[in-house]
């Protein structure tokens, strides 16, 4: 029986068939949302042993920031970077059809989302097949919010094992902390408040069931804290003193778990006050608060 050998990651930042220069290195540097799909490409592919691991977020303009490629155990060689690198924004390739297909979240082969017509391995992995032979691929489907998703493909080669159903369920139980990563990613690159106020937000997949905790009358001085109210002045509409008011505004806080009134703010940013949102709005007109 063989021993497993412990797997050192390398990430890479960028190549386009020449080292890349200090501006493409500063400037993944400066995103949030690199690091964080560096970390997750990182550990995915480390958790399964991969060989190799290559990752885009679809729905980002930024090329250069929105792709990663891993490499476990050996110096990536030119000629292979320059394929992996190249790989997530080819014409015909895997991730084009990603693209296209937009499969469910989740943890697939290729063949699995793919019409049996319309799956076309010399397609899909051709660039990567003039430089190694592919053993194996497991891809990784995670949507991120409304106009954002990531895909990652871990990649066996040459002669390396297939991948076994058992790495299917431990790449399935990664997924919540990669769509957290991601996201706080995202919410860092975007927020104007500041990596602390973004790294606080709530998900916006766990803002529903954190609004379910709120009573009738904190979901009121929530309305009005929305609509740029200071505490006194959620006061004098309620006909509350401002110390009651205060402590629904600090249970508001506790149960949505955020600390500072620009981090509520940050939460609930882009979304309507009715609507799809959280309809504080017609809550607050159709059962107003005696």
């Amino acid at each position: 029986m063989m021993t497993a050998t412990p797997h050192v990651p390398s990430a890479t930042i960028a190549r386009t068939g020449r080292r890349p220069d200090d501006h493409h290195i500063f400037r993944c540097l400066d995103s949030s949302m690199y690091g964080a799909l560096a970390h997750v490409t990182t550990a995915a592919t480390t958790l399964v042993e991969a060989d190799l691991g290559v990752s885009r977020v679809f729905g980002v303009d930024d090329r250069m920031c929105s792709r990663c490629v891993v490499g476990v155990n050996r110096r990536l060689e030119p000629e292979l970077f320059d394929a992996l690198w190249t790989w997530p924004f080819a014409k015909g390739s895997m991730f084009a059809s990603l693209a296209v297909s937009k499969p469910r979240d989740g943890v697939h082969r290729p063949d699995e989302w793919a019409d049996e017509m319309a799956f076309e391995r010399q397609l899909w992995f051709r660039s990567l097949e003039r430089v190694i032979s592919i053993r194996d691929i497991l891809c990784i489907c995670v949507p991120l919010d409304a106009s954002n998703w990531l895909a990652i493909a871990l990649i066996n080669h040459g002669d390396s094992p297939s991948f076994t159903d058992a790495d299917r369920r431990r790449l399935s139980h990664l997924l919540p902390n990669i769509a957290r990563q991601m996201h706080l990613g995202l919410r860092r690159d975007r927020s104007p408040h500041g990596d602390q106020t973004a790294m606080n937000a709530p998900p916006p997949a766990e803002l529903p069931a954190r609004m379910a905790k709120l009573s009738k009358t904190e979901r009121h001085v929530l309305h009005h804290l929305r609509q740029g109210l200071t505490e006194r002045q959620v006061a004098g509409v309620m006909d509350r003193s401002p110390h009651t008011v205060h402590v629904h505004v600090k249970n508001i806080y506790r149960k949505l778990g955020i600390g500072k009134r620009r981090e509520l703010l940050a939460v609930f940013d882009g979304q309507p006050h009715n609507g799809n949102g959280s309809h504080l709005a017609q809550e607050a007109e159709a059962d107003p608060v005696s």
